[in-house]
């Protein structure tokens, strides 16, 4: 528990030296691993230090080690560090408590899917976690949401830029809201409730409080979705004659479709499916359209198809046809 002494770990000593006018000489519990990635071991992170923080309510703040380059500069990219950013996450404080350790397994998986993928995470980004965030726990917080820490500022380091990112918890409709209009402005109302975003199992959604949906559904109505693309793991299309089209998705898609789509098209934005080596773009058009090259199709929807669409579709499984030139086949 020990944390990097390696007089060489400069990317190591930039994120020390951003966090010290936060907590002076406070020395944090740092917990690292014990057989680096790079020679095998399952954890790609070489580290996570927790501190002990009072501001807004006493918690616990994690800062990661490992996602920006602390030792050598190994990447061609000189503008930023490994992957440009390390996660933080805040966790609410309970007396005589230890740090709890499911944030530092979340880290880890969440670095084991950026090291595995090559993908990374960015302000704005979200993620459902098909489950509880602390597993074996009746919290309502399911899902993740990922926006700029709001006391850890980017740094330039020797290797390149660094942002860090805070992994902030919300429930599943929280998650939409996010969805339909805009992950930042979600978080702001979650700021405004708790300051800093601090995680807490305990917590109810922000959704129960009638004033939160207002301001979502005027948030929505006004700017539309900042959600410009669905991954789904179901999804398959076929163009028959005539401009006609069938497009076939799974079940657990059609809710965010439906969702989604009026306050995409609504706004003259297009919403784009994708999943494997399909894509489908439906996009807002004066008449319907239907063409399709190199696995692209793109659909153009006019309003009263859309209006179908959101009305006549379902979750279960089935054909359902849109209008003359689009139908929609549900999947299990």
């Amino acid at each position: 528990m020990e944390s990097n002494n390696d007089p060489e770990a400069l990317g190591w000593e930039a994120i020390d030296k951003a966090l010290a006018p936060i907590y002076g000489d406070q020395q944090p519990l740092h917990y690292g691993t014990l057989i680096k990635y790079s020679f095998g071991g399952p954890d790609p992170l070489d580290g996570i230090s927790v501190y002990r923080s009072d501001k807004g309510i006493p918690h616990w703040h994690y800062v990661s080690y490992g996602f920006t380059e602390l030792y050598a500069k190994e990447s061609e990219n000189q503008d930023y560090s490994g992957f440009g950013f390390e996660l933080t996450m805040r966790l609410v404080r309970n007396p005589n408590e230890e740090p709890p350790a499911w944030p530092i397994s979340l880290m880890q998986n969440f670095a084991r899917y950026v090291f595995s993928s090559g993908n990374i995470f960015e302000v704005g980004h979200y993620l459902d976690c098909n489950g509880p965030v602390a597993l074996e726990t009746d919290t309502e917080l399911k899902a993740v949401i990922f926006v700029e820490d709001p006391e850890l500022k980017s740094i330039n380091t020797p290797h390149g830029k660094v942002l860090f990112l805070q992994i902030v918890c919300v429930t599943l409709d929280e998650l939409q809201a996010a969805k339909r209009w805009n992950t930042l402005g979600v978080a702001s109302l979650l700021n405004k409730r708790v300051p800093l975003m601090i995680t807490d199992l305990k917590r109810r959604s922000i959704l129960t409080e009638p004033s939160a949906v207002q301001e979502i559904e005027e948030g929505v109505l006004q700017d539309g979705s900042s959600t410009g693309s669905l991954f789904v793991t179901q999804i398959d299309y076929k163009v028959g004659i005539l401009g006609k089209c069938q497009v076939t998705l799974g079940a657990i898609a059609i809710l965010d479709l439906q969702s989604l789509l009026p306050a995409r098209l609504g706004h003259g934005n297009p919403l784009i499916l994708a999943g494997g080596e399909r894509v489908v773009r439906l996009e807002p058009a004066e008449n319907f359209s239907c063409r399709e090259k190199d696995g692209f199709l793109t659909i153009g929807l006019t309003r009263g198809d859309s209006e179908a669409l959101i009305k006549n579709l379902s979750s279960k499984a089935g054909e359902y046809k849109v209008c003359d030139g689009l139908t929609i086949k549900v999947e299990k």
